[in-house]
Parts: C-alpha cells; structure tokens; sequence
C-alpha cells in the first residue's frame, strides 16, 4: 500500500472551511514559554508587558514595546536561560472558501423545498442529489437517546465508511473527544447528553455556548422551531445566504462568518462515535478569528483533563515550535490526535496536520475522489468524505458542509471507536491507516486511502 506520508511508530457553510491559522500576524504580540515564573528584570529589560499568563504552564502572551519587532525579540529572547520557546502570536484567516459548482449554487439558492424536484435537480450530480435528499429527510430517527432527523443518521458518507455496522461492534463508549473550534450548541437534540465541561479560552471561562456574543434577537429567532418539521432545514452559502424556509434569511445573513463551524463538528464526532464524550473547548470566535497563544494553551488543557482523542478542524501556515511542543505533550499523554489539511488544493504541508504525530485528514467525493478543494500530500495520513456532510446547525436546525474540517472528525470518531476496545497510542493510528481502502488511483496525495470503520474494527 503506498502513501505520501512516512508513519512513525510511538451549514453552515457551503463554502465550509477549516480554520487556518497564519496570514496575518500581529508584529506587537509574542507567545513565550519559560522554564518558572517570568522574571521582571526579563520583562524589563526588551520592554515587554504581560498582556495574559497561563501560569500552570508558564506560558505568556506578551506585547512588545511600540514599533519593536516582534520577530527580532523572539530571536533575542531564545538567548534567555530560562525562555524554552519565544515567537510571533499567530493570529487567524480564514481561506478562500469551497468553490461549489454553478448548478450546484443555482438549486442550492432557491427559496423552497419544492425546487428539489426532477426538473430543477436535472443537471445535478447524482452525489449532490442524494446530499439534498438527506437533507430535507425530516422523518424522526432514535440516535442513541436522541431524537433526530433521518436524513442525518442515514446520509451518504456514513455509508461509505460503514458507520452503521461500526456500530454493532463499538460505540466510542468511555472515550473522550476534545475538540478545538468556535463554541457549540449544547441543547441541540445531536448533541445533548453527549457533551462534558468544556472551556473558554477567549473569554477564561466554562461558557462555550455559540450564542455567547449574539443578540438576544438573533438568538430567539435560530431557536424558534426547533422541532423535527421543514423549517429546521437550513441550506447555506457563504456569499448569498439562502435558506429553505425564507422567514430567517434576514438573521441568517447577519451572522458571524464561521458560525455554527464547532456545532457541525462536534455533530460528526457525536455521529461517529455516538457513546463517547465531547470536550468542547473554544478558541475560536465565531466569524473564526483566533490566536495562537488560545489553540496552545487548548491543547495542553485537553491532554491534562483527560481527553483521549483531540480534533482539530483547522490548520498553521507556519510550524510553531509551541505548537509542536504542544502536540508532543499530548502526545507523550497518549492521546491521539487527528486535523484538517486544509481547503487549498495544494499540496504545501500545513500544521498541526503535517506533524508526524497527527493523523491529517484530507476530503473525499462519494466516489472516493479526491475533493476537488481538498489538500493533498505529504501532510495526509488519510482521506474522508468530506462533501455534503449533513450535521448539526445552532438552534436545533442542521446543515450539509463541504470542507476537510468535516472528515477531520470522522477520524476522530474512529479513534475513539477503536479505543473502546482497547486500543491505544500507536496501535490506534495504526489500524486507522492499515484498515483504509486505497484510493490513490483515482485521486493522488490521500495518503493510505479512505477510512473504512468496520474493517478498521474487524481487523481486516
């Protein structure tokens, strides 16, 4: 079996993106790491303040004096004895989104349920077809203790990885998803009973609901009929804003950019692995703006509270070295960890993705292709679909996303199934790699193939 990756033993929105963090940095803010407290005379000395501390790990977000550079008092602080790590505080952008296809856009913008008839769905891909057809599935389904829709138990990339039959061998029970996002919906019928403390780092508090922020008229209305019935159906796009029922499309407009991104996750990871826990931790905002020093300080947050799986639908353009002493942390915990490769159609190796302790997670079509907006390469372990995915969305609604941020937690999920049954560090990893279904043939760069969650189980 070939792959591009060496393995070292030890809606909303259409356009839905991993969060990638770069681009843009902020000249005037450092993340250092020092060995005790940090010492005044050191503060003083490259006139530097402390803007926040995690004191557990002495790890400080500090800003510079004005119009020093940042990236030479990082080099200047690496001569201190007792710095361990000291750079620039990358803040977040999000890519370019997903390009849909125009007849895709075009049915997708209509007003009403009934465009998905024969004629108006004419000039679609059978795969974009049966995605719609999931979607308006409003029947009610029994998930585990929740009642949910049926177009989101039985949609078509669940049957691809063979979620069902997964199912009668492991459920995820006893295993602790961490995931790394923008807040979730804790009341959203995918979700409740599934979720344990999670925290805060934008805010330094246990609050990690996405209607933190919203107005309370926002709020009200994505909450307004939250029951099983067509209005709950929400389609959109990430420049013309369009839903099935038009009464919402005024706040839906509104909303910030990448709202809804952590409750579509935890939703995967919920319907992968539908006994295990989720640890919501955000360090996100929700139009998906963040920082280093946050996604850091997560990290070392979910390995010391116990989470034995981490997600992370997002991606660096740079390698931090606190980043990866991070992720090696983790890893030292035993704890598996799995992330998006990002959304470029390229093949430049993005973080944490690329580390080699970290499952990254390209996207595939229905026919095991790779998606078209999919990254590829050295930084894939593995491939998932990731077109179409029908997930939760706030407000009791739910919504399909394309996005490698959507195969991400697929992974992860088999992760945890597989850690039920005793698996765990490299043995997990192995057998997600071992257990995929080759697809190189038809799409280059997707490392040891599509994930396979029964054969994974099996043994096979």
């Amino acid at each position: 079996m070939s792959t591009q990756r060496t393995f070292w033993p030890i809606l909303v929105l259409l356009a839905a993106v991993l969060i990638a963090v770069g681009g843009a940095r902020a000249q005037d803010e450092l993340v250092v790491r020092t060995s005790s407290a940090i010492d005044s005379s050191l503060l003083a000395r490259h006139h530097l303040s402390v803007l926040a501390v995690d004191g557990k790990r002495n790890l400080y977000r500090l800003r510079t004096a004005p119009g020093a550079s940042g990236a030479a008092l990082s080099a200047a602080l690496g001569g201190e004895s007792s710095v361990v790590t000291a750079e620039l505080n990358s803040r977040t952008s999000l890519p370019a989104p997903v390009k849909l296809d125009q007849s895709t856009v075009s049915v997708l913008n209509q007003s009403t349920v009934s465009v998905l008839n024969q004629r108006a769905v004419s000039g679609l891909s059978q795969s974009t077809v049966s995605v719609l057809n999931a979607l308006v599935d409003m029947r009610s389904a029994q998930f585990y203790g929740s009642t949910v829709i049926s177009g989101y138990v039985n949609q078509p990339a669940m049957r691809i990885i063979q979620n069902d039959a997964a199912h009668k061998i492991s459920t995820g029970i006893g295993v602790v998803i961490a995931d790394i996002s923008n807040g979730v919906d804790p009341n959203h019928p995918v979700l409740r009973g599934a979720l344990m403390p999670g925290f805060n780092f934008l805010s330094n508090s246990n609050d990690i609901s996405v209607f933190a922020g919203l107005n309370q008229s926002t709020v009200s209305v994505l909450n307004e009929n939250a029951d099983l019935n067509q209005s709950t159906v929400s389609v959109l796009n990430q420049s013309t804003v369009s839903v099935l029922n038009q009464s919402t499309v005024s706040v839906l407009n509104g909303l910030p950019a990448m709202f809804g991104h952590g409750t579509g996750v935890a939703g995967i990871l919920r319907l992968v692995a539908p006994q295990a826990k989720i640890m919501p931790l955000r360090a996100f905002s929700l139009d998906g703006n963040g920082q280093m020093y946050d996604v850091i300080r997560a990290i070392y947050y979910a390995a010391d509270q116990g989470a034995d799986v981490i997600n992370m639908s997002f991606s660096c353009d740079c390698d931090s070295k606190g980043l990866k002493d991070a992720i090696a942390y983790a890893d030292r915990q035993g704890v598996v960890m799995v992330a998006s490769v990002g959304n470029d159609s390229s093949r430049v190796p993005l973080f944490p993705a690329a580390y080699l302790t970290v499952l990254g997670v390209a996207a595939t079509n229905f026919d095991d292709s790779r998606a078209a907006f999919s990254n590829y390469g050295s930084a894939v372990s593995v491939a998932a679909p990731g077109t179409g995915i029908i997930t939760a969305f706030p407000g009791g609604k739910y919504a399909a996303f394309w996005g490698t941020s959507f195969s991400s937690p697929q992974v992860a999920g088999e992760a945890a199934l597989l850690m039920q049954r005793g698996f765990r560090g490299y043995w997990v990893d192995w057998s997600i790699l071992r257990s995929a279904d080759e697809v190189e043939s038809k799409g280059a760069g997707l490392g040891y193939g599509r994930i396979d969650l029964l054969q994974a189980l099996s043994g096979n």
